[in-house]
């Protein structure tokens, strides 16, 4: 994948699913009657709070799965199936329960400090979040990819912090309907996102189970480099190699089946 095409993927999936354009009214009335100053702190700390949760869950993410072993495929399906209702939840202008319960909202109102919670999490990097992260970063095989991967997350949380600090302006600016609408064509990606992602998972998955070639069982390299395609073709190949083989002992068989018939046919004409 080109770097250009992969960081438009990864930005797209990671700003979509931190969603700081719908976050703006729930950040306005968690911090309903804080000072300007307050606000921008509140909105600065929870935003390095969530940059910096989604970086390490990013690098750490796949040494977490294998503690449980538990592969990237399966937490691409899993991941996939809770996007996609969170997506089913934008497309309806619904709060979703994945990012900030009522009930949170109502405990956030007696805190002091809302930055850690409920704004860093669950707000910001909640469990979609995280999920997003660990798959796009997985996808990436080589450094370079990696490393765009952490410049869109930087890029991600660094547009969301300019966002909460002008919450109330950009908030009268679009108003409730163009929000909603904004909301509702970023559910319709989230989706279309979580259903490649749930794809992606369930082919992998399969193509796990199809057998390795004899030849190439004993090269893991060539093997964890394998592409779908390529796997399927070695795979023919080899199948069509074990079948000639056959074909020739068969052949071989059937001549040494013929030749006991004729010593047999030779053998009682002697003896008659």
């Amino acid at each position: 994948m080109e770097p250009i095409t992969f960081f438009i993927y990864a930005f797209t999936s990671i700003f979509i699913i931190v969603n700081p354009l719908g976050g703006i009214l729930t950040f306005i009335s968690i911090t309903q009657g804080m000072a300007d100053a307050e606000k921008l702190c509140m909105a600065k700390r929870s935003v390095i709070i969530a940059c910096i949760l989604a970086i390490l869950f990013a690098f750490t993410g796949e040494g977490i799965l294998r503690l449980f072993n538990i592969t990237v495929d399966s937490l691409r399906v899993a991941g996939g199936i809770l996007l996609f209702l969170i997506a089913i939840d934008m497309l309806y202008a619904r709060a979703s329960r994945e990012s900030v319960t009522p009930e949170e909202i109502k405990d956030a109102s007696r805190r002091e400090d809302v930055s850690v919670f409920p704004l860093a999490i669950p707000l910001l990097t909640g469990p979609g979040a995280i999920s997003t992260v660990i798959v796009v970063i997985r996808t990436g095989k080589t450094w370079d990819l990696k490393a765009i991967t952490l410049i869109a997350i930087i890029l991600t949380f660094t547009l969301t912090y300019l966002i909460f600090r002008f919450a109330d302006k950009i908030n009268k600016m679009l108003g409730v309907t163009v929000s909603l609408v904004i909301t509702r064509i970023m559910g319709l990606l989230l989706g279309a996102i979580a259903v490649n992602f749930i794809a992606t998972g369930i082919w992998n998955i399969y193509m796990s189970f199809i057998p390795v070639p004899r030849k190439y069982s004993s090269h893991t390299n060539f093997n964890n480099n394998l592409s779908v395609r390529d796997r399927f073709a070695y795979f023919f190949l080899d199948f069509r190699e074990i079948s000639s083989t056959r074909l020739v002992l068969s052949k071989y068989v059937m001549r040494i089946e013929a030749t006991l018939r004729h010593d047999k046919l030779t053998t009682r004409l002697f003896n008659y």
